[in-house]
């Protein structure tokens, strides 16, 4: 960080030139910026720095918009991922930034498009293959879109993120310094608090050069997601993803991979209440024409104490994924394919496979510009004669015998802090205290710390 400190000090005093300058800040928006709506500005003072680059009249319902993205991340750490990738301390620096422009031609055509600059400095032994991508297509892709029914419907072509169930299967990997991009296309349809989406893609690889990322030879997915409301405290998501991949690797077994991966997750919310249940399934062939029989479930329960002071809220949370040893004729270690890595701790040390996760979450906002969370939780394998994953799906420890599924405790505490309407402050401090399964396996306690100031125009 310390090599690009003038260049971010100088883009951190423009974001507070133009929270000076802006009568009306952005409002709240989701993580991806194709998301955002620039129409809010279109009325703002001349002198208006932000609506300037927010929102450009073409013609009565045409316009251009502008924004980027700035993100450095401090990471450090006693050993890497437990001592396997390293056991000495280290420090690196994550850099990325993101520029894009949003042209909507009418209320029908749209095209979207952003560069993505990527660097990583002092990670040891080298940086990871989601750390460095110096420049290129992170986004581009065209809308088509048109009022059907009571609804919209939207044909979606090009290069694009996307993320579905709290990034359970599909995520952002936004902890990563490279985020998740697919090519191919997507179809949606809004109508009466649903979205239906259809998507057949491909995941994008991350090379280290100019222009040179292209789709995962072999590697695609197709699948149709539902979500909306069932009442006014009910919400559900649906889905069903065909996966195929040339190779994947469990314990003991190798191969490509054909699977089918369907679910439902049900949430509520009701005054202080919150909650979620869901159970996913996965079947199909994997590691050599071996029979895919896995499954997932989830569920958590919530309550805001509103009058309390910070306003806390406490979440119980447990996940079960299964696991097992690879037969001649069967693999029943649950792939969660391309998950949110960050569910549990920025350190992202455990995958979503062969483990029974139990937890707590405790949130509280002492302003309404600062946020706190400590997480807590206990981590078991599902199976003793399964090993212990990291990462997209490393067999980090194998089993050794013995019948102790415990691999370890998990804490985190983390806060963020929105020090103006464009730039947020982010740190996390992580504790893994390693159980004796992993420790017999060559494993330690690893203590992680995270410092990031991200800029959002």
């Amino acid at each position: 960080m310390i090599r690009r400190l003038p260049g971010f000090l100088l883009l951190m005093g423009l974001a507070g030139t133009a929270a000076a300058q802006t009568a009306n800040p952005p409002p709240p928006s989701s993580p991806f910026r194709y998301d955002d709506d620039p129409k809010p500005v279109a009325g703002a003072p001349t002198d208006d720095f932000y609506a300037k680059i927010k929102f450009i009249p073409l013609t009565d319902d045409s316009y251009l918009s502008f924004g980027a993205d700035l993100r450095e991340r401090v990471e450090a750490s006693n050993v890497g991922l437990l001592g396997f990738r390293n056991l000495g301390s280290e420090t690196y620096d994550l850099h990325r930034l993101l520029v894009y422009a949003d042209l909507q031609l009418g209320s029908d055509v749209r095209v979207f498009g952003q560069l993505g600059n990527h660097d990583e400095a002092g990670r040891r032994p080298g940086a990871l293959p989601t750390d460095v991508d110096r420049l290129d297509l992170q986004q581009a892709f065209v809308d088509l879109s048109h009022a059907i029914g009571e609804g919209r419907a939207t044909l979606r072509v090009g290069r694009a993120e996307m993320s579905y169930d709290d990034g359970a299967i599909i995520g952002l990997r936004d902890g990563p310094n490279v985020r998740q991009v697919w090519d191919g296309v997507r179809a949606s349809y809004v109508t009466n608090g649903w979205k239906w989406d259809a998507f057949a893609v491909q995941p994008v690889s991350v090379l280290r050069g100019v222009f040179d990322d292209r789709g995962l030879p072999g590697q695609t997915l197709e699948g149709v997601h539902v979500s909306g409301t069932l009442s006014d405290a009910l919400g559900l998501d649906a889905f069903w993803y065909h996966n195929r991949n040339p190779s994947v690797a469990l314990l003991g077994a190798a191969g490509a991979e054909r699977t089918d991966t369907f679910g439902v997750r049900i949430r509520e919310r009701a005054g202080p209440f919150d909650g979620s249940v869901g159970v996913i399934g996965q079947s199909g062939t994997a590691a050599g024409g071996r029979d895919v029989r896995a499954f997932s479930l989830h569920g958590d329960a919530g309550w805001v104490f509103a009058n309390a002071p910070w306003s806390p809220h406490l979440t119980l949370r447990a996940d079960v994924l299964s696991g097992g040893p690879a037969t001649k004729n069967r693999v029943s270690t649950f792939n969660a394919l391309y998950p949110n890595v960050a569910y549990s701790t920025e350190a992202t040390i455990e995958a979503p496979a062969n483990l029974i996760q139990v937890g707590t979450v405790l949130r509280a906002s002492p302003t309404a510009k600062l946020n706190l969370q400590y997480t807590l939780e206990g981590l078991w394998r599902y199976s003793v004669r399964d090993a212990f994953y990291a990462p997209p799906l490393l067999p980090l420890v194998v089993p050794d015998g013995r019948n102790d599924r415990f691999t370890g405790i998990e804490q985190q505490l983390s806060g963020s802090w929105r020090a103006n309407p464009f730039v947020t402050v982010g740190a996390a401090l992580v504790r893994f205290s390693a159980g004796d399964f992993v420790k017999r396996g060559g494993g330690h306690d690893e203590t992680f710390a995270m410092l990031s100031a991200a800029l959002r125009l």
